[in-house]
């Protein structure tokens, strides 16, 4: 009797625990942003589970958290998690089980990697005063950091989304079997292009402070990119074996709260997006002054998009309408002509600086921007 009331203590407060994980925090969010909501909530299937739901977030907070903290088998002690390649399988297994269970997963890798993990190129982090600290050590951790946000979180949500739509459009069986096979291909080739331009972004880590990037820390990236790949595959099949096992469906996005909706106004989110972009792509710009120059032209950029986000002429918003496959592919084709162009002028030209490759990440996340509309609700 006493095991019977302990085991339905424990399935009650897991059932709570999982409930806080996809209603409670995606609705509290939901009060500021849909589009984060639906980032939250990309995981729901779990909710059929209910030792799942509770134990699988808590599960990726803990594994990010050892990933960070530890760095497992990383060539330098006091180096970056890229030296850690089976750090990088767990975090791309975690990413691949969905959005919202990669952010969870993300929030323990960032709180394990900066309390205990990272001590700085040389271990110099705890050795430099307050202005000195900010820009050789804080400011690279946040670009560090928003290039692995969109490895853990963007990416998936991406795949998801993809995943949604082509199973939306399926009209038979051959497309319905195309649009099975659609997220596993997006993710893995997403995994190599993130691989490969990670490898250069994350440079601020080491230039910052006049040092040179650790082969082992770059080797990881652009050649075993496949581990990363695999990982990813992995924890996507996983998530649709659950999905097919589980005894009820994803739910929808929960709607916000009855309490009044705290919405941003147009300028904030245009704000808010240029910084967080102009940090991803921090790695690129040589000196200050032009990361300043890649902020503007962001804000310009957002403040556009946002602008139009709700009234979009009449040819942006006939594109939008497309399969969410060939929105994609456009802007991928077009950087991935930008980059072999860029790449071949630059070593005609005995080019060192990355502006070529910077201006052209620019032209494409304007196309990007223009084809593919912001979340529903996001602003």
């Amino acid at each position: 009797m006493t095991g019977g009331s302990e085991q339905a203590g424990l399935d009650g407060a897991l059932g709570r625990l999982g409930h806080w994980f996809w209603y409670t925090v995606p609705g509290f969010v939901g009060r500021f942003s849909l589009g984060l909501t639906g980032i939250l909530s990309d995981g729901r299937y779990l909710a059929g589970r209910r030792r799942l739901a509770a134990l699988v977030p808590l599960l990726a907070i803990l594994g990010g958290f050892l990933v960070g903290a530890l760095h497992p088998f990383a060539e330098k002690s006091n180096g970056v998690v890229t030296e850690s390649l089976p750090g990088l399988c767990v975090l791309a297994l975690v990413a691949g089980l969905g959005a919202a269970v990669g952010l969870w997963g993300f929030v323990g890798f960032v709180v394990g990697d900066f309390l205990l993990g990272y001590r700085g190129v040389g271990g110099q982090f705890f050795f430099l005063n307050g202005l000195e600290r900010v820009q050789k050590q804080l400011i690279p951790l946040a670009i560090f950091y928003g290039v692995f946000f969109v490895f853990m979180v963007l990416i998936p949500t991406v795949v998801q989304w993809v995943a949604l739509d082509s199973r939306r459009r399926a009209s038979n069986r051959l497309v319905a079997a195309i649009a099975w096979l659609s997220p596993y291909v997006l993710l893995a080739v997403s995994m190599w292009a993130w691989a490969q331009a990670a490898a250069f972004l994350i440079r601020p880590m080491w230039s910052f402070q006049g040092e040179l990037p650790s082969v082992a820390a770059i080797a990881n990236l652009q050649l075993d990119w496949w581990v990363l790949a695999g990982g990813a595959v992995v924890g996507r099949i996983v998530r649709a074996l659950i999905e097919i096992t589980a005894t009820s469906t994803e739910a929808q996005v929960p709607r916000p709260t009855s309490r009044r909706r705290l919405a941003l106004p147009w300028w904030a989110w245009a704000l808010i997006k240029a910084t967080a972009f102009a940090l991803v792509l921090g790695g690129l710009a040589d000196n200050l002054l032009l990361g300043a120059a890649t902020w503007l032209v962001l804000l310009a950029m957002f403040a556009f998009f946002e602008r139009i986000a709700d009234n979009p002429p009449r040819l942006v918003a006939r594109m939008r309408s497309w399969p969410v496959v060939v929105r994609l592919a456009i802007p991928s084709a077009l950087a991935v002509g930008l980059g072999l162009w860029v790449a071949v002028i630059a070593q005609a030209a005995y080019v060192t600086t990355f502006v070529p490759f910077l201006a052209a990440t620019l032209v494409t996340l304007f196309v990007f921007g223009l084809l593919v509309s912001p979340p529903q609700g996001s602003r």
